[in-house]
């Protein structure tokens, strides 16, 4: 299975200290937009920790179809068989969405949901993808199924853009950073959305890095 599916995956460093993840590191953020969710989804009398549990399923799945995409790997039917019909369904109309927006491109793959470690910074994470596009730019790009595109998910992007800088030996420079968004509702609307420099969302995940590490030595107090 892809690594990435799993939301279990432990990150060490080479000498066997586990660390946080990308993703873990940013939970320390504010996320305004769920108060409002949370609130509709109590008006129409449905359980907030199902409906989360049913959309990271969907979400897990869309991205196992891209990444077998993208290696060129039939999906196990097996694992297939451990998602709901109604998630499948939003899937198989999310990967027309996806057809389209490959159609007439070159693309080259570089790196697959590659879990990597950053032993100056002492944290984790498994980008999405980064793809070569017709030839011309080096692209990382993050795979989401949301009603929008948050500011978090950029910050996500810097920090997968450091690892990938650190394992590399910054060999690999990235032209650009997308984000590939697929709506949620019945709608089902798809964007491409570019950013060509991080810099200062790198400045913000760093930081954010930093406050983690002091809140889990205050918490041990």
């Amino acid at each position: 299975m892809p690594t990435k599916l799993d939301s279990h995956i432990v990150y060490k460093t080479y000498a066997g200290l586990r660390v946080p993840s990308v993703t873990t590191i940013l939970d320390i953020l504010a996320k305004p937009a769920l108060i409002p969710w949370a609130y509709n989804l109590g008006k129409e009398g449905k359980d907030m920790r199902a409906t989360q549990d049913s959309a990271m399923g969907t979400g897990t799945l869309l991205h196992y179809l891209i990444a077998c995409h993208f290696k060129e790997e039939k999906p196990e039917q097996s694992y297939l068989d451990e998602f709901s019909k109604s998630q499948h369904n939003y899937c198989d109309n999310c990967m027309l969405k996806f057809y389209e927006w490959t159609n007439g491109k070159r693309i080259v793959p570089l790196f697959i949901e590659k879990p990597l470690v950053s032993e100056v910074f002492q944290y984790g994470g498994t980008p999405d993808l980064v793809l070569e596009i017709d030839g011309l730019a080096v692209v990382l790009y993050d795979i989401k199924s949301s009603n929008g595109i948050y500011e978090d998910y950029w910050y996500q992007l810097a920090g997968y853009d450091g690892l990938l800088k650190e394992y590399t030996e910054q060999f690999l420079l990235i032209d650009e950073y997308h984000i590939l968004r697929f709506g949620k509702d019945e709608s089902l609307d798809f964007e491409d959305k570019k950013k060509t420099n991080l810099v200062e969302y790198w400045e913000v995940f760093r930081r954010l890095r930093e406050i983690y590490e002091i809140q889990k030595q205050l918490r041990r107090k």
